[in-house]
């Protein structure tokens, strides 16, 4: 993803550092959001 000025997100450099594709990036930070949720989800809904 690039924002609308043409330079890369912050997640594609730290991707880029790190030798990781963008797309591994996403997938992986989706799975870490996902397990929170899962773990957190619960007691998160009842602060709302």
């Amino acid at each position: 993803m690039y924002e609308w000025d043409g330079t890369p997100t912050k997640n594609q450099d730290l991707a880029r550092i790190h030798g990781i594709s963008p797309q591994a990036m996403k997938v992986a930070l989706q799975n870490i959001k996902d397990k929170i949720l899962e773990d957190y989800g619960e007691q998160l809904s009842y602060r709302s």
